[in-house]
């Protein structure tokens, strides 16, 4: 600092905060804002907006100003000596005070080392006392406020007030558009699942219902003992090829090769194969493979219908295999 600036009208000398070494992202961040509030003195002259609490050499002439003015109560708030020991801020109130009466406030750029508040309840304690101690002296002054103070002080808290809203309309708007997108993908799961082909190889489609006459076709089979109590795996070597499929509706018609199927799509055509899903047998037996199978499936793609009429099967299935 030049020796021509501290012979002007100088009332204190200040430096700047630098945040202990800490090991919290918290604490980071604040080591990160104090290094940028570093730089700004020197982007104004050496002009500082707060003199820090510590580390400050003050002019006797201008400490004398100040406890005479507080005294007077005029151009400075009442009291009786030099520190307004009523602020929560008291080194933003003497800084106030200084501009207030024409003196200058710079700063050295000599670092001062000032904690950091490592958790959430501690920062934001810290930071609820530093912008209430700030806005409690600027209502204090009041019309006493230089207008050049005023609008630096009035400046800062609008754009703190603007960044506070804009953060929360963000956080609302993305939480509004998380909900609605969800929302949207849960009702196009249930209404509309996704076309596709399963592991067996059998088109998945949209809108799938129960068959209800294979249902109760399939639990007369069950009683009358017409069943096969495989396991899971065994349902790629066990189900019908094609060819069969199409040998059987040859013979008995598309009628009796639908009440193998436990699901019927509505968008498929009648006349075809592809209209029926889920089936449960071989034609002649119903296997445990084809319902457990069955079962998967209507789970994955939320038929629910169809994924209670499987789970009832599968239980007669157990039972018949628990008395084996």
């Amino acid at each position: 600092m030049s020796a021509a600036k501290l012979a002007g009208r100088v009332g204190g000398v200040g430096g700047v905060f630098l945040g202990r070494p800490t090991r919290t992202m918290l604490g980071l961040l604040q080591r990160m804002e104090y290094h940028r509030y570093s730089r700004e003195p020197r982007r104004h002259g050496d002009r500082c907006a707060v003199l820090t609490g510590t580390g400050t050499l003050f002019s006797v002439r201008a400490l004398r100003d100040v406890r005479t003015a507080r005294l007077d109560g005029r151009r400075l708030p009442a009291a009786q000596g030099v520190y307004d020991t009523h602020s929560l801020t008291e080194d933003n109130e003497l800084t106030l005070a200084l501009g207030t009466l024409g003196w200058d406030c710079l700063s050295s750029g000599a670092a001062v080392v000032t904690d950091v508040m490592e958790t959430v309840p501690a920062l934001s304690a810290q930071r609820h006392r530093w912008y209430l101690g700030a806005m409690r002296n600027i209502v204090h002054y009041g019309r006493r406020l230089p207008w050049h103070l005023r609008w630096t002080y009035w400046r800062q808290q609008a754009g703190l007030l603007v960044a506070s809203l804009a953060a929360a309309y963000y956080l609302l708007l993305l939480g509004v558009t998380v909900g609605s997108v969800r929302a949207r993908e849960a009702a196009a799961t249930a209404e509309w699942p996704v076309r596709g082909v399963n592991q067996e190889g059998d088109p998945v489609a949209g809108k799938v219902r129960l068959n209800q006459r294979a249902y109760e076709y399939a639990q007369k089979l069950i009683e009358d003992g017409k069943v096969a109590l495989d396991e899971r795996d065994d349902w790629s070597e066990h189900r019908p090829s094609a060819k069969e499929e199409n040998a059987f509706i040859d013979e008995h018609g598309l009628a009796e090769y639908a009440k193998w199927h436990l699901g019927i799509d509505d968008e498929e055509n009648e006349e075809t194969k592809s209209r029926y899903k889920f089936p449960y047998g071989d034609f002649r037996d119903v296997h445990r493979c084809a319902v457990l199978s069955a079962e998967s499936r209507a789970g994955q793609y939320k038929h629910h219908d169809i994924e209670v009429a499987v789970a009832h099967l599968h239980g007669m299935l157990d039972a018949l295999k628990r008395t084996d």
